[in-house]
């Protein structure tokens, strides 16, 4: 799911065209042309199929990688993976607060 309308979620009188339609619809259709791209260089034959199951290997490790380092960061700092609901009202009054002035 896009970014565009996860971002947009809980906004008042936003365009439902703009934020949830047409993201939905460029998703869609970009995952569609990324499985025709890969079905069509697999079943090619030659060096494209095994350049694309390379690919596939690397992009999947990355991927694997990527979830993992995120979790140890979770584990060794404490710093959620998803922020809770909440995060930007409690950093708006975290921010409005005075720091103590010290002497």
């Amino acid at each position: 799911m896009p970014i565009c309308i996860i971002a947009f979620v809980g906004v008042q009188g936003r365009n439902i065209l703009n934020t949830a339609i047409v993201p939905l619809l460029g998703v869609t259709l970009n995952v569609v042309m990324l499985i025709g791209v890969v079905y069509f260089s697999i079943t090619g034959g030659g060096s494209t199929q095994v350049d694309a199951i390379i690919a596939g290997v690397f992009s999947i490790a990355w991927l694997v990688i990527g979830f993992g380092y995120l979790y140890v960061r979770k584990l060794v700092s404490g710093v959620p993976i998803l922020y809770p609901r909440d995060h930007q009202a409690k950093q708006s009054v975290l921010a409005s607060v005075p720091t103590p002035v010290s002497l």
